[in-house]
């Protein structure tokens, strides 16, 4: 493509694409732990079966939150006879600021127990069990996982490369040659074109 072709985006157009990605991320963190309370309040995970069961599950409803990023529509779950789960919600509007560089960090930086950990008892109070922690990090870590791993069929708006280029050992011998690989969303170790200085 010739160097006339080429656009660099805007600094603004970087930015809002940026706050768009945080929105989703504190959506589905919240999200995540609002069924988390929902589950306490009913005595019951979605579509479990169990005996003495608190309550029933009863649809849910869209409530706009004003984040760090802008403007968030968060499913909120209701329940028969408990109402709506609302706490986390609560917490989450004293400390937004906080909380937001948080969940967005995780995203960044890789989703975790102790990362997740310091969030979900910030909107689920310090007593929150061990358990729910890994539940809330394992239903993000798949989200987020899903998001690194797509390939690259589609059109991007921008593309970040970087790599380490690495001499691998194959016995006694130096290999020269690494094996063809497909590019994928976010950090990770993706072998180089076939050639040493293929690419460059």
């Amino acid at each position: 493509m010739d160097d006339t072709e080429f656009e660099s985006p805007a600094h603004e157009e970087v930015q809002a694409d940026l706050r768009a990605l945080f929105r989703g991320a504190i959506r589905m963190t919240l999200e995540a732990l609002l069924e988390e309370e929902v589950r306490e309040l009913v005595g019951a995970g979605l579509w479990q079966r169990m005996v003495g069961r608190a309550d029933v599950r009863n649809g849910s409803y869209l409530r706009t939150l004003v984040t760090t990023a802008g403007a968030v529509d968060v499913a909120v779950p209701r329940t028969r006879h408990s109402g709506s789960a609302g706490d986390v919600l609560g917490r989450y509007k004293r400390r937004s600021g906080e909380l937001d560089e948080a969940i967005t960090s995780a995203y960044v930086q890789g989703v975790s127990t102790r990362r997740m950990g310091k969030v979900t008892r910030a909107l689920m109070g310090e007593a929150v069990s061990r358990s729910t922690v890994s539940r809330v990090t394992r239903t993000l870590e798949e989200k987020v996982e899903a998001l690194r791993t797509q390939p690259l069929t589609q059109a991007f708006p921008y593309l970040y490369l970087d790599a380490t280029f690495r001499r691998r050992q194959v016995g006694a011998h130096g290999a020269e040659r690494l094996r063809p690989g497909g590019l994928r969303c976010g950090r990770g170790w993706t072998p180089a074109p076939a050639g040493r200085d293929a690419g460059r």
